[in-house]
């Protein structure tokens, strides 16, 4: 398969032995790279695993940084035509991978594409009992016009980072991707490492759905809570406004006008959704805020398992499959 998975991790050598074991188990054909950014003692612990592994598909390399600067520092190692992203606890559907890569090659317009998918709450120690999951709903958008894309991410924000992308796009990304020297240019972790990301693919080009079973990302470790909003860092404002800027000079100039209007809705509903969830949490603490959330997504499971097997019977199957899997390792 002409793709590349991109697997930022650090200290967590159990979940890159898994990963690492499951593409080789359900036997995914493309290449693998890891971008560590491991204590020294974690990332011996990580090396010893890809080597034990001995396929020269996978390679490790390690790099203390974000995600996405290490990604920056070593994309001269991506030779295949296609990549994509995903977490150490994150699991492609290979069948998926595969539709998505004929899909792209079909459909020369479009930058991206990525299919139905999942996310699931794991706990116990080895992180392998299912709490249940409901649907992961990923950007998408087959507008022509980069504005229009634009205005729909800033209503109704998705992230459209698990998708696969075609190597020169996502190369023309990275190439605006503050490296790790320059963060002070875009200091706000969630806007340097997603936010901004996001926005430029979608500035940058069309990215399709398909219905094809293609991802399940995990839950697994609560200890450090869900406060994902840059309001909470004194760097927002200069972060967003390196945002800006990236994204305007991508644009002509009428789009630039909208949407530089356009988003400051973006930044008023992000801002008012870190203070809901702010008020929620010291209303009824933390460890309530987490007992919800699980049960909640617990009672995800029944309205999930109802739709596939009524309109998505082998999407189901495939994604049990994988679960299953998952429970056993």
């Amino acid at each position: 398969m002409d793709l590349t998975i991109l697997i930022p991790t650090k200290d967590r050598p159990e979940q890159i032995k898994r990963i690492i074991l499951y593409y080789k188990k359900f036997k995914f054909a493309g290449k693998i790279i890891i971008l560590d950014s491991s204590n020294a003692s974690n990332f011996l612990k990580n090396s010893t695993i890809v080597k034990q592994v001995n396929n020269p598909k996978i390679s490790i390399f390690k790099y203390k940084a974000l995600p996405y600067q290490a990604i920056k520092k070593f994309q001269k190692k991506i030779k295949t035509k296609y990549v994509c992203f995903s977490g150490d606890d994150d699991f492609f559907i290979i069948s998926g991978l595969n539709d998505a890569v004929k899909f792209l090659k079909k459909n020369p317009a479009t930058i991206g594409v990525n299919g139905t998918s999942i996310v699931a709450g794991l706990a116990g120690e080895e992180h392998n009992k299912l709490y249940g999951f409901g649907n992961y709903n990923q950007f998408h958008s087959n507008d022509s016009k980069p504005v229009n894309r634009l205005k729909k991410i800033i209503l109704h924000y998705r992230v459209p980072l698990f998708s696969i992308f075609r190597k020169k796009n996502y190369i023309q990304m990275l190439k605006i991707i503050p490296k790790k020297t320059n963060s002070k240019f875009c200091p706000t972790r969630v806007i340097l490492d997603e936010i901004l990301e996001s926005f430029l693919v979608v500035a940058m080009g069309k990215i399709f759905h398909i219905s094809s079973p293609f991802l399940i990302r995990t839950v697994s470790n609560l200890k450090k809570g869900y406060n994902d909003y840059e309001y909470s860092d004194p760097g927002f404002l200069k972060s967003y406004n390196f945002l800006e800027k990236s994204v305007v000079k991508i644009l002509d100039m009428q789009s630039a006008k909208i949407f530089r209007y356009e988003f400051e809705k973006f930044k008023s509903i992000r801002l008012m959704q870190y203070k809901e969830a702010e008020q929620y949490k010291k209303k009824i603490g933390i460890l309530h805020f987490r007992y919800n959330f699980f049960t909640n997504f617990k009672n995800c499971y029944s309205n999930l398992k109802l739709y596939f097997y009524l309109y998505q019977k082998k999407n189901f199957f495939s994604f049990f499959e994988v679960l299953k899997w998952i429970k056993h390792n």
